[in-house]
């Protein structure tokens, strides 16, 4: 077995496991999953990187099951709607519109003491939702869950 580098720099042992996790909920079947993990079995290395890992399984899945490789993709093409998380918000608020809710997005909220952001607020059936949007543009990025609540 091989050590992989992770996007945040921390290293550990490759699991064909979540290999398999990823590429099911992509829809793949046995069959495509199994022709892939033998590929990057065969293809590792001490300290190759998740990203290598990944864009392999993206290749030999897009070969055998282009529809499910795009939603394979669909993390990193949700990082490319960067520079800034505007457009994350835009594309939440769309999710939501389209599942029923009525949606404002990037708004201003007068508190009692200080004024808030606002990313989305979403109403459907008279109760109104406050989401709080957390874009990044790299894996590598966590955010803690008291950085909303200030």
């Amino acid at each position: 077995m091989a050590f992989v580098k992770k996007a945040n720099g921390e290293t550990e042992l490759f699991s064909s496991e979540k290999l398999e996790r990823s590429l099911r909920r992509s829809g793949a079947d046995r069959e495509a999953i199994s022709i892939i993990i033998k590929i990057v079995n065969s293809s590792l290395y001490d300290g190759i990187t998740t990203g290598k890992i990944y864009n392999m399984a993206f290749s030999q899945l897009k070969k055998l099951k282009r529809s499910h490789a795009f939603k394979y993709k669909l993390k990193q093409a949700i990082m490319e709607l960067g520079p800034t998380g505007h457009p994350f918000e835009n594309f939440i608020g769309k999710i939501m519109e389209i599942q029923g809710y009525v949606t404002e997005v990037a708004l201003t909220v007068d508190g009692f003491c200080v004024n808030h952001e606002v990313d989305v607020i979403a109403t459907k059936d008279r109760t109104q939702y406050i989401v709080e949007c957390k874009y990044g543009k790299s894996s590598d990025k966590t955010v803690n869950v008291q950085v909303p609540l200030m």
